[in-house]
């Protein structure tokens, strides 16, 4: 599992004028988080997570008004915080979002990590009542890849992404009985070498109903709940999130994103009542998937990319029908009990090798997860069953010592022939399936400027798998270090070591080729120096290096070296800028580093081999409501004829891309 640390920075503007952050400043997220981000988007181009943070960041939710589950998808907030925020505000609403800083366990750190994402009241003018986001972007790669050069790809070279979204409220005391807010959007999508008509589409309507305490979605949804067994946010699930898992999902949301694979299309809605709460949801749409000439799925199809005839062949080549729901009840202040589950229909019969033992057309799974929370503890739990009747479990419980100390630990049994179509919990792998494992996390000031924090995962893959055909096991201990320098200089140091069992081959004395199990190992240290805050200019040094054995194979080492740069000439202009010197032995020993974007996009592409990685962005606010980004990447390696493989190789020793986007808001 993929997980680097690396500095993300978010350009917010808060509501509250009293709590307003400049434009022109940097928001820290918490190392955890970062670490996280890292893992999910290594040499990806879509993110759940990522997408959550970007949306919380231009739409703050209400902290006055956010439920207990909306305010753990705050990075940086754990469940024991936000119960202490509820709890807060039951005796006395906020009237500002310094007053956090008086809960108890919201240090410096914390308050700094979570206050882009809140607000206190909605600003909005005087009789307005609608606010709508207009998103353009184009992106382009300079240097054609293969694929386009030859014309195997049927589309043009251009990546487009458009987005609508809009939020009414009102604030007609009747109408707001009946409706309350009203949100929506859609996004269109075509991908490099797509033709316009294999474009993404997603879009859906959403209502509040105070009246019912209610709330009703059509269209495009995305649904999860617990700790992802049966319904887990799209993406892979990683352990280092532990500070952000709560034993209750925040339920279902409008789905307007990219990732083309694993929502709902259809209706859901939600009705809550005093101390009790019901959901149901219906979805009924195309799949990609591979199907072979005697009418079966044997593959699923999760890259969204349709460039070539054959990539098209697999675009909504079968349907999938869900009818689910979910009931849940508080008995006591904290506690939260949830009863779910759904069948699945599929036009054609499974026959998967990601599965174990999932064949047919139909599927079910329930699942019953129970958390108890107060102002020092969660204990959380989640049991789910398949229609085979193979049973999954996750366990975990956290404890805030004193105001500053965060400990807590996780255990998870999934059997191997355990199937979870939307499951995507607690796992080093894609899904929960064939693992055991116990995560411990500790979190502590070691004196006033320093803090650590201290993770360890120990685990077994009983029977083989695709990636590892024998039992294994593994493990990983991290251990972060953030040090305040005062005057706006912070340290962060990341050490990593990972283990786990491989399998690799070698010629024998008679040039036979025989299969060798053995360990690999991992270490990986990073420092990243940062300064800035105060003025219109900030930096960014780092500082990484890795060193990876095995068995089988020779010591491999990597080095990265980058320089950050952020300058706000004017008010309104913002211009970023990297360079990075990286040399890797092998595609084995790369490195990642997850850096800015236009708005709402981000890029974190593999680093191996010898060369260079830099980019330019520049933000401009031209008049009010309408900002236009522009990036320039490029990434250079020293001593080869061509970048990238089969039809996205590209020529050359540059790959270089552009991006230009205007957003719109009235």
């Amino acid at each position: 599992m993929r997980k680097k640390l690396l500095l993300l920075v978010l350009t917010v503007t808060q509501a509250s004028a009293q709590d307003q952050i400049r434009p022109d400043s940097l928001v820290l997220l918490s190392p955890e988080i970062e670490v996280l981000l890292e893992d999910e988007t290594a040499e990806s181009e879509e993110s759940f997570l990522y997408g959550t943070i970007a949306d919380l960041a231009e739409q703050p939710i209400d902290l006055n008004t956010a439920s207990f589950e909306e305010l753990q998808q705050i990075p940086g907030m754990t469940s024991v915080l936000a119960y202490r925020i509820v709890s807060r505000r039951e005796r006395n609403k906020f009237s500002s979002l310094r007053e956090l800083r008086k809960i108890d366990g919201m240090t410096g750190d914390v308050f700094e990590s979570v206050r882009p994402f809140l607000v206190v009241g909605r600003n909005t003018d005087p009789g307005r009542e609608m606010k709508v986001r207009l998103r353009f972007r184009t992106q382009s790669d300079l240097q054609p890849k293969r694929g386009l050069s030859e014309k195997l790809y049927r589309g043009s070279r251009e990546k487009l992404y458009h987005r609508m979204s809009f939020v009414s409220e009102s604030r007609s005391a009747e109408c707001t009985l009946l409706i309350g807010t009203v949100k929506g959007g859609v996004v269109l999508e075509k991908d490099a070498g797509e033709r316009f008509q294999s474009g993404h589409a997603a879009g859906f309507l959403q209502a509040d109903v105070p009246a019912a305490s209610g709330r009703l979605i059509l269209g495009d949804f995305s649904l999860f709940s617990g700790v992802g067994l049966i319904l887990g946010p799209p993406g892979p699930g990683s352990l280092n999130a532990f500070p952000r898992i709560s034993g209750s999902g925040p339920g279902f949301h409008g789905y307007a994103s990219t990732a083309e694979d694993l929502f709902f299309r259809g209706l859901a809605f939600a009705v809550s009542l005093p101390g009790l709460h019901g959901s149901g949801f219906y979805s009924n749409r195309g799949v990609h998937a591979s199907v072979s000439d005697e009418g079966a799925i044997t593959r699923f199809d999760g890259t969204g990319l349709f460039r070539t005839s054959q990539e098209e062949q697999t675009r909504f080549a079968t349907r999938e029908r869900v009818v689910g729901g979910m009931i849940g009840a508080s008995p006591l202040d904290g506690m939260r009990i949830t009863l779910k589950g759904y069948a699945i229909r599929f036009a054609h019969p499974l026959d998967l090798s990601q599965y174990h033992d999932f064949h047919g057309q139909d599927a079910s799974l329930t699942a019953l997860d129970f958390s108890y929370t107060q102002d020092r503890q969660t204990l959380f739990w989640e049991a789910a069953r398949d229609h085979k009747g193979s049973v999954a479990v996750v366990t975990g419980g956290q404890e805030q010592i004193a105001s500053t100390i965060l400990v807590g630990f996780i255990g998870r049994w999934f059997p191997r022939s355990f199937n979870s179509r939307y499951g995507r919990s607690l796992t080093r792998n894609t899904v929960p399936e064939n693992e055991q494992g116990l995560s411990l996390f500790l979190k502590f000031p070691l004196m006033t400027r320093l803090r650590l924090s201290v993770f360890y995962d120990f685990y077994r893959l009983p029977l083989g798998s695709r990636s590892i055909p024998f039992p294994a096991s593994g493990n990983e201990a991290l251990i972060l270090a953030d040090v305040s320098l005062g005057m706006g200089m912070k340290i962060h140091v990341l050490y990593r070591q990972k283990s786990k069992g491989i399998k690799s081959t070698e010629f024998d004395e008679l040039n036979r080729l025989r299969s060798l199990v053995g360990e690999r190992t991992q270490k990986t240290i990073r420092i990243n120096l940062h300064y800035g805050g105060q003025n219109r200019l900030e930096w960014q040094s780092r500082v990484e290096t890795t060193m990876v054995e095995s068995e089988s194979k020779s010591r491999e080492t990597g080095f990265l070296i980058s320089q950050n740069f952020r300058w706000t000439p004017v008010e309104g202009i913002r211009i970023h800028t990297r360079l990075g010197v990286y040399e890797t032995d092998s595609y084995d020993s790369r490195l990642y580093e997850f850096e800015h974007d236009v708005p709402g996009a981000f890029s974190n592409p593999p680093l191996f081999g010898k060369g260079t990685r830099s980019y330019v962005l520049v933000s401009a606010s031209l008049i009010d409501g309408v900002d236009v980004s522009f990036k320039y990447a490029a990434t250079r390696k020293e001593g080869v004829k061509s970048l990238g493989s089969g039809l996205d190789e590209v020529s050359g020793d540059l790959q270089n891309r552009i991006s230009l986007q205007t957003d719109v808001r009235f």
